[in-house]
């Protein structure tokens, strides 16, 4: 009888504690690389810190990543003990393979974290299936190839040499270490008092996977994420066509109007004119439309997201966010004008041409929605914005019907600041900056004049746009997808993590942001009580989310579809709440802006 029970603890120790002293180096890279604590701005000090959670009562979702991490490493060792009994260099492989998997997730989930306070998962997911290769080396031409990724790969390079060195000092030594009794009744101690805790957590997350925050999970709840986008791009294929298949959705009884609806990329406000810059004339076509009376600016619109994608797919349906309305399940507005007669066109400077159609918003270009809401879609790829007005100004000579919509997306400000401006055509220098802050450094005056330098290019777009239609009875809308950080009030550019006590700021750029409606004197003369709404509600607080609706009133659309209390022009507007939705949980615009 004592002979069974000690061969039975003999082999209870050998498949835990036994296995794990087999593959120690293996086992702690896991654990380490992959709990939830990694993310500290503390680590590695956090590596230990971490530690206090393994008995935690209050922080039950850290201390049950913590062992998760422990169970993962668990199974890892026992897999790689018994590949070792078949083949010695199988084992070595699989070795090598969970190294570099564990090594790349640790320092993706850093670079995310410490970059964008994000972390794997269905947004970041998103966001790199909907990036095109222009894109992706402008990422790493504004982050890889700097002082900051250069610490990055030093982090990898030292993880890769602990790696070796662990593993080859283990080998070396695990046989003296494994013959001490005292190793084995202490470990043997561990496992008595961690085993009910292990057991309790893997059961808790049985019972709510959602809780978890280590790398494993945050992958597959991840990839569970995007095959529910999948079924928001079917709810959206649906919608169109059942828009399709109705009639008297949409009339415009107009023989002769003009719409262009022009959407920016990465547009700070706060670097025009028109919104109280003075440091640098950036605008000068749009200031002195401006100052002519047909360029009214909106004082207070927001994006209620700072990445172009979801911002573009809620903006282009009828949705309402402070409605939790979801963009899939409500009408794409452009098709909208298609049924009402007009032409409808679209030129989008960052849509990638290739098998897959990426992009921003991928579903709107689609075989189905190509043919069911467009006359035309540009094949065109153009270096700079200025070329697309030239593509445009081609396509309108050519139209025969009498009523055109046209959908135009630049490449605006997308970062890298400098590739956005032809040099023949950069006007501004690091010395141009005037800003004392004691943060700046010349490269940050630099990037400053850079971007205000792309703000230029941009103002020379819609320059020649407004140029082409000032002779039509024409509306002309511009806004951007979102805002932008360029080192305004932090040492930050671009989009960084929101700072707690710098809230007001962070909304200010990145959620704040333009929105200009143009209007061409014969337009003006033709619907005098639209411009008359325009002016009485500039100054309204708005979200871009629900502009459908004042699209169709420019439009002289009627529809069954149209939502008066979501229409900014209309007296019966009603003002929602306005998130910032990329936010957890998402905050609340207004209650930031007006805390003192």
């Amino acid at each position: 009888m004592i002979k069974d029970k000690n061969n039975l603890l003999q082999l209870i120790y050998k498949y835990t504690i036994g296995i794990v002293i087999l593959c120690l180096p293996l086992f702690i890279a896991t654990v380490v690389l992959l709990q939830p604590t990694c993310l500290n701005p503390n680590a590695p000090l956090s590596y230990i810190t971490g530690l206090k959670y393994l008995f935690s009562i209050n922080e039950v979702n850290i201390r049950n990543d913590l062992y998760f991490c422990f169970a993962i490493a668990w199974l890892m060792c026992i897999f790689v003990n018994l590949m070792t009994k078949i083949n010695t260099r199988y084992a070595n492989t699989l070795k090598i393979i969970w190294y570099a998997i564990i090594i790349l997730l640790f320092i993706t989930r850093r670079f995310l974290y410490w970059t964008f306070n994000l972390d794997i998962n269905a947004s970041t997911l998103s966001i790199l299936m909907e990036t095109n290769g222009t894109e992706s080396f402008g990422f790493l031409k504004s982050f890889i190839f700097t002082w900051q990724g250069m610490k990055f790969f030093i982090k990898f390079c030292f993880i890769i040499f602990a790696v070796i060195a662990s593993e080859w000092l283990w080998n070396r030594f695990k046989e003296l270490v494994i013959k001490k009794k005292l190793v084995k009744i202490s470990t043997s101690l561990l496992l008595i008092v961690f085993l009910p805790f292990i057991v309790l957590t893997l059961y808790s997350f049985t019972e709510n996977l959602s809780t978890s925050g280590n790398t494993i999970f945050a992958i597959t709840e991840a990839v569970k994420v995007i095959k529910a986008k999948g079924k928001e791009s079917t709810a959206f294929y649906k919608t169109i066509k059942r828009i399709d298949n109705q009639r008297n959705v949409a009339q415009c009884k107009e023989d002769s109007i003009d719409v262009v609806f022009i959407i920016g990329e990465s547009f700070n406000r706060n670097h025009t004119s028109i919104y109280g810059y003075t440091s640098l004339p950036t605008t000068p076509h749009m200031q002195k439309e401006f100052d002519d009376g047909r360029l009214i600016a909106f004082s207070d619109v927001i994006s209620p997201f700072n990445y172009t994608t979801p911002s573009i797919k809620n903006m282009l349906s009828l949705n309402n966010l402070a409605k939790k309305e979801e963009w899939h399940n409500n009408i794409f507005w452009p098709q909208l004008f298609h049924k009402a007669g007009y032409k409808v066109s679209v030129f989008d400077n960052q849509r990638t041409f290739d098998k897959t159609n990426n992009g921003s918003f991928y579903e709107m270009y689609q075989p189905l929605v190509k043919s069911l809401c467009y006359d035309y879609v540009s094949d065109d790829i153009w270096w700079y914005d200025p070329e697309v007005a030239q593509t445009i100004k081609e396509k309108l000579s050519e139209e025969k019907g009498n009523r055109t919509f046209y959908v135009v997306h630049l490449d605006g400000q997308h970062f890298p600041f400098a590739d956005r401006t032809p040099n023949r055509e950069k006007k501004f220098t690091a010395a141009d900056i005037k800003k004392r802050d004691s943060y700046l450094t010349q490269d940050m005056k630099q990037a400053i004049a850079d971007y205000d330098n792309a703000i230029l290019l941009n103002d020379k777009t819609l320059g020649e746009i407004f140029k082409i239609y000032k002779q039509r009875k024409a509306i002309i809308v511009f806004l951007s997808d979102h805002g932008e950080e360029i080192y305004d009030y932090r040492p930050k550019a671009m989009r960084p993590p929101m700072n707690t006590r710098m809230k007001k700021q962070y909304a200010l750029h990145l959620h704040s942001i333009p929105l200009f409606v143009w209007i061409s004197e014969q337009y003006k003369s033709s619907y005098p009580k639209i411009v008359n709404l325009i002016l009485q509600a500039k100054n309204k607080p708005y979200s871009h989310d629900i502009i459908g609706n004042m699209m169709i009133t420019l439009g002289q659309i009627s529809s069954p579809y149209y939502r008066a209390e979501d229409d900014i022009l209309n007296p019966q507007f009603k003002p929602g709440k306005r998130l910032m939705m990329e936010l957890n949980p998402p905050l609340d615009y207004d209650s930031i802006i007006h805390t003192k």
